[in-house]
């Protein structure tokens, strides 16, 4: 009899169970198992330990159902799992759950071999002749969340979501890619008018020149300089290059060596709204490779499709979001992390909690892989880490072809007069400038909707969500109040509540008003505004994109949704209508997202253009992030703020740990963070860590639950976090209800 340490899925505990068999298993293999009330529960194997060591007084039960009959995960990335568990204090069945979700506890798939594929693409093609379809693509009408009117088939859902992604692909494509028995599928959308038929463009159906682009000198350099250094043993690197300076091309130069190895590239993104572009590039660079899509909101099917294609080597580039990395790609070669300093890597909004871009770090330090991380801003975290040595730093400091970084106009609004309060003159006469010479316009807000609040125009009283406390945004298209955090809605009256007056009146501006206006000033310009309203998920994301890339808009309005790693090539103008709104929030990164922001919603302008211009409007044009922002300086901005952290102690000179309590009762909540801080002074020995509050969060009630935060810090020295983390696996009967975020991205959430 053999006997495990199991890990139970979905389970919330910081804990393993013992379990038995009569068979030998490895680590990583699925099983089923009596736990609890549930009489079937997924499990994973996690270790095998002698009988003695079982926990004593307790029956073993034994395993039901072995479901692998080997695992499907190699030992790295076992590993990684049991790895990230530890370093975020997760519970460790729901981190296996991060590779596995997408199968549950179903088996894997064998899949069809590529000579039966053949098969049935040859059988169809009478039939394609007759009905017109070989040579033609297909446009989705209706946006994804109307699609459930449809009542579509799980093929038909499949089909919907792959579209998505690979909108210029052919009906051959579709059968080959999902497997399909037959063309039925697609003929039952298009009869059902969900799918239209549309004949390819003569452009090579929209995608880039195949052929290679001819490198510049400075990037040639890089991709020496990389081969040479991680022959030297050096993993980790960073490619610090300015807006529209050729990252990707440099990226790609690297992965056709590494692919000509019979390697696997993994290429991380932080937004499923990139995607759309890069797919595009890496499918014409890369004709011949098996390119993958992989993110959360795939379809479960679509999901554990491109699980089985990763479990059985049946793919050569992945492109996906965080939750990519828990693929288990066999023969990876090389990890690309893009746009590298965005938030959205960091999951901590869910558990388990974890930084994807750590996890990399961890994965390519077990498969001894090298990794790019890539930023036109990169994190002050990571450019501390290439200036000290721990990470290889590559640097392109020009655009191709000679371009340059767009001139920047630096306005101050507390000088200058006004329209709605967010128009400058300035801004009006660039918009007209730049659309005499057929450019087009990017004009960046802060946030959605019409009207950041509603007041009471005699008593002042403004109107907040019951659930949270914040207040309502107007969205005056749909004639309603929103909360942007848990969702709550109502109808928009003018009668103040609090003194029954009729003087309710909208404050602020998002991005419907701002397109409200302009369209008012300029009436014959074609203007479209982008945001969650107007493109709730990718399907309407990429026809967004599209109608700007074919010129058939004059001005872009949109949210931060617009200011990521697009490339536009005849977008002249930027504005940024209040370049410091992030800039005074109590959060010590709020320095470096205004810089990046800026920077980067700047780097939209003059990609193939020359003459480009950018306007930056705040009240605060000295800060230094606006300031330096600028002159497009990230350097002098990463030394002043480099000096302001180690003066605060903040990282990377000092690790943080972020306790969270929320509970329906504001007195629970606190009292929980108050007995964990009792016990937690007890046994700081030798003043390991500092303890901030507790204290009421940023946004004390979100969804009806009261939330209160209380910090560590401690310096960064792994034998130091070591030891507090062992102190705090102690203290785990204080921590079942607290949320625990080690390095957390934002101290106020």
């Amino acid at each position: 009899m053999f006997y495990y340490q199991t890990a139970i899925s979905n389970n919330p505990l910081k804990a393993y169970f013992t379990y038995r068999s009569e068979l030998l298993l490895k680590p990583g293999t699925r099983v089923i198992v009596n736990f609890g009330r549930k009489k079937k529960q997924l499990a994973y194997i996690v270790k095998q330990i002698p009988k003695e060591a079982c926990p004593d007084g307790i029956e073993i039960k034994e395993i039901d159902q072995i479901i692998d009959e080997t695992p499907l995960i190699h030992e790295d990335y076992f590993s990684l799992i049991v790895w990230t568990a530890d370093f975020y204090l997760s519970p460790p069945g729901k981190v296996f759950d991060l590779v596995f979700k997408t199968l549950g506890n179903a088996p894997l798939e064998t899949p069809t071999k590529k000579g039966e594929n053949q098969k049935t693409i040859e059988k169809n093609k009478g039939s394609l002749t007759k009905t017109g379809l070989k040579k033609k693509r297909f446009v989705v009408n209706a946006p994804l969340n109307n699609l459930s009117n449809q009542r579509l088939s799980q093929q038909g859902m499949d089909i919907i979501q792959y579209l998505m992604f690979f909108p210029d692909a052919n009906l051959q494509e579709i059968i080959r890619s999902l497997e399909l028995k037959s063309i039925t599928p697609v003929q039952t959308l298009i009869k059902n008018n969900v799918l239209t038929v549309e004949e390819y463009a003569t452009d090579n159906r929209g995608l880039p020149d195949p052929q290679k682009v001819i490198l510049s000198s400075e990037q040639k350099k890089i991709v020496i300089d990389f081969f040479k250094s991680f022959d030297e043993g050096k993993l980790e690197h960073l490619l610090y290059g300015i807006t529209g300076s050729g990252k990707t091309e440099v990226y790609f130069e690297i992965m056709d060596e590494i692919l000509s190895k019979t390697q696997q590239i993994l290429f991380m993104l932080p937004e499923i709204s990139l995607t759309p572009q890069l797919i595009k590039r890496t499918k014409a660079r890369f004709p011949g490779k098996t390119i993958a899509v992989y993110h959360s909101n795939l379809t479960k099917s679509m999901r554990r499709k491109v699980f089985t294609q990763a479990v059985h080597s049946d793919i050569d580039i992945l492109l996906g979001t965080r939750s990519s990395v828990w693929l288990p790609l066999k023969r990876l070669g090389l990890i690309v992390v893009d746009e590298e300093h965005d938030e959205s890597f960091m999951q901590s909004e869910n558990k388990p909690v974890y930084d994807a871009r750590r996890v990399v770090y961890k994965l390519c330090e077990l498969k001894k892989i090298p990794v790019i991380f890539g930023s036109a801003t990169p994190s002050v975290e990571s450019y501390y880490e290439a200036s000290t040595g721990k990470m290889q730093l590559h640097t392109l400091k020009y655009r191709p072809k000679g371009l340059q970084l767009p001139e920047v106009s630096n306005v101050n609004l507390s000088k200058i007069p006004v329209i709605k309060g967010f128009l400058t003159n300035e801004v009006l006469k660039g918009i007209e400038e730049t659309v005499k010479k057929d450019g087009q316009c990017m004009i960046l807000t802060g946030k959605k909707g019409f009207a950041s609040y509603v007041t009471c125009g005699v008593c002042g009283y403004t109107i907040k969500c019951p659930n949270c406390d914040v207040s309502l945004t107007y969205h005056k298209g749909e004639g309603d109040l929103r909360c942007h955090y848990c969702g709550y809605s109502q109808p928009f009256v003018s009668q103040c509540p609090s003194c029954s007056n009729n003087s309710l009146v909208p404050r602020g501006f998002g991005s419907e008003r701002v397109e409200e206006q302009l369209q008012k000033l300029f009436p014959d310009l074609r203007i479209i505004r982008i945001d969650r309203d107007i493109a709730p998920n990718t399907q309407e994301l990429e026809k967004a994109w599209k109608i700007i890339e074919r010129r058939q808009v004059d001005v872009v309005v949109g949210t931060r949704m617009i200011s990521k790693g697009l490339d536009f090539p005849d977008v002249q103008l930027v504005v940024i209508l209040n370049a410091d709104h992030m800039l005074y929030f109590p959060d010590f990164r709020s320095t470096e997202r205004t810089f990046s922001l800026i920077h980067q919603m700047s780097g939209r302008a003059g990609r193939a253009r020359k003459e480009a211009k950018v306007i930056l409007q705040s009240y605060s044009p000295d800060e230094d992030p606006i300031r330096f922002a600028e002159k497009n300086d990230f350097e002098s901005f990463f030394n002043s703020e480099i000096k302001k952290r180690k003066l605060g102690d903040y990282p990377p000179f000092k690790r943080i740990i972020l306790f969270e309590s929320k509970d329906p009762d504001p007195d629970k909540s606190l009292e929980r963070l108050k007995a964990l801080k009792k016990s937690l002074e007890k046994q700081n020995d030798a003043s390991l860590f500092q303890i901030l509050g507790p204290v009421e969060a940023f946004i004390k009630k979100l969804s009806g639950k009261y939330r209160y935060h209380m910090l560590l810090k401690m310096d960064n020295d792994n034998d130091i976090i070591s030891k507090v983390k062992d102190i705090l696996r102690e203290n785990d009967k204080h921590l079942s209800k607290i949320s625990i975020i080690i390095d957390p991205i934002r101290t106020i959430i």
